[in-house]
């Protein structure tokens, strides 16, 4: 009798409603993971800057705009375990724990703190205009940015060498793919939706 209670308790929708949730979860985070692996290698190397232009800052938000906040911070983690791993999933298809620790490191670690940043913001109501959804961006773009010149200051020798090597060449641009991101973030959103990941 309690084997037979056991059985028809592990067959009961809310099992298995349990079981279907976390693989769902578990394929978002994965996909969340390669969409940032093929935002990264649109990756141009700047000659003054130890640190490319990739389309990652536009990557973290489409995940977070696709899978929400907690799945897209966990998406970023793994995709950094994946790069760690040696899969060929950072800019110009780098892979291996060394670029945990390359010049371009601290902008990689930053982004699970900026998925979380973005992914907050868009919970408490930014998310539903155009000028909301570009603030909270450029609140995650802001987090990679500073992130990633707190890891150069070492490396560069101080404040004003990170700064013009690791923040001032990407001003522009990063308001480009802010703006960018708050336009195509709805798709992606409707996409998670309609695919019930989020």
């Amino acid at each position: 009798m309690v084997v037979a209670a056991r059985m028809a308790s592990l067959r009961s929708p809310t099992v298995r409603d349990k079981r279907f949730a976390f693989i769902t979860e578990v394929a978002a985070v994965l996909a969340g993971s390669l969409l940032m692996a093929v935002s990264a290698q649109f990756s141009v190397n700047i000659p003054f800057s130890p640190v490319p232009f990739t389309g990652q800052t536009v990557g973290v938000a489409l995940v977070v705009a696709l899978l929400g906040t907690r799945p897209a911070v966990l998406a970023m983690a793994a995709y950094l375990t994946e790069g760690a791993a040696g899969a060929p999933v950072f800019a110009a298809h780098h892979g291996g724990a060394i670029w945990l620790l390359a010049p371009s490191a601290g902008y990689l670690w930053s982004f699970p703190l900026a998925a979380f940043v973005i992914g907050r913001l868009f919970d408490v109501g930014l998310f539903g205009t155009l000028a909301g959804r570009f603030i909270a961006v450029l609140a995650g773009s802001a987090v990679i940015l500073v992130c990633g010149a707190a890891w150069l200051v070492p490396l560069l020798g101080g404040m004003g060498p990170a700064f013009a090597a690791g923040v001032a060449p990407f001003i522009i641009v990063d308001l480009l793919k802010t703006g960018l991101a708050a336009v195509v973030a709805p798709v992606f959103a409707r996409a998670g939706g309609r695919l019930g990941i989020r």
